[in-house]
């Protein structure tokens, strides 16, 4: 339906909008790493990992890290609910 189908393009143009960095953060978050973990991965401090997921939360509207999560997974859903009507 047409909410679905603009909640589906809002969220991908969020994702478009995303730094090379709030990317790799988001991936790190999708694999389920925590804020010590992303920050040992990618070399840098947890304080700043923690900034970057606030950003992400902020961009995104939501207030937790496993709605992040959420999102990723309606994403895929709602992409592969197109493509299945293309």
């Amino acid at each position: 339906d047409r909410e679905r189908e603009k909640r589906r393009k809002q969220i991908q143009s969020d994702l478009q909008l995303l730094t090379p960095r709030q990317s790799e953060v988001l991936a790190l978050i999708l694999e389920g790493l925590t804020n010590k973990q992303i920050g040992l991965r990618m070399g840098i401090a947890e304080s700043t990992v923690k900034a970057y997921v606030g950003d992400l939360m902020a961009k995104f509207r939501v207030f937790r890290r496993t709605q992040l999560m959420a999102l990723h997974s309606e994403v895929m859903a709602l992409s592969s609910e197109g493509a299945k009507s293309i």
